[in-house]
Order: structure tokens, then sequence, then C-alpha cells
């Protein structure tokens, strides 16, 4: 998976990462663009089986009776956990007049014990993981 030039000094721009992963719960981390150019980046290009794998998980995630679909309005706010749930945007048409333009904000929020048990989950890094962390972890759900 490609890191996005996100890493400290001396770190590697990838890392190996599994979509899948699963203890107790299952997690998935599948961000295409990156799995393709983490391969890139590391010089080990995805293989046909690879892509035929991807572009199947692709077609799953766009069945028409999969996802579940809402409005936002002014003042809504979306709490998402990237590990628990697949999501996407639909294409946003944004008024022409500056007044009425949206204002979208992202914000990253950071639960130590929940960063140290998806890193332990996906074995990204080893010195996370331990037996309490995973039953902390067991209960959480964001």
């Amino acid at each position: 998976m490609d890191r996005r030039a996100e890493l400290p000094p001396g770190e590697p721009p990838t890392l190996p990462v599994p979509v899948f992963a699963h203890d107790g719960r299952l997690s998935v981390r599948y961000l295409r663009f990156y799995i393709t150019k983490g391969h890139e980046v590391a010089g080990a290009p995805l293989t046909a089986a690879d892509t035929e794998l991807w572009n199947y998980m692709d077609d799953v995630m766009r069945r028409p009776n999969l996802p579940v679909t809402f409005g936002m309005e002014r003042g809504d706010m979306q709490f998402v956990n990237n590990v628990f749930i697949l999501h996407s945007r639909a294409e946003y048409k944004d008024h022409p007049e500056q007044e009425r333009k949206r204002h979208y904000m992202r914000l990253w929020l950071k639960v130590p014990l929940v960063e140290q048990a998806l890193a332990c989950a996906f074995k990204t890094q080893a010195k996370a993981c331990s037996t309490r962390l995973y039953r902390d972890f067991s209960y959480l759900s964001l």
C-alpha cells in the first residue's frame, strides 16, 4: 500500500497491508488507488490475476442493492470508521454563487486504543500488539 509520502524519515514509502483482517471482527482496508500505486512504487506491479480480483471487488461494491445512500443537509455531520465501513461519496455539484457554496471540512480523529488495535490487526506495527489490546478493542464500535 502506498503511504502517500505520509511517513517518518527513514521509513519505506509502502507497507505490506492486507485488505482483509479478522480477529473476532472483520476489518477492511480497501483503497484501490493506494494498492495499485503501492505496487508501482515498490517495483512490483499488479499481475493480471491481481487486477482481475480487484476488478471483481469493485464490481461487487457497485451492486445497486448494497449501498445505503442518504442526503446531508446544512449542519449535518457524518462520522465513519474507515476500517469497518466501505464508503464513498456521490458526485456533488456546487452552487455557482459564492455565498451558496458548500463548506466541506474533513476531520481525522485519532483514538489511541483504536489506532493500536488496527495496527495490530493489519500487522503494520508489531510492537502495538497485545492480548489486552485485542480484548479491549472487541467492544469498540465507532
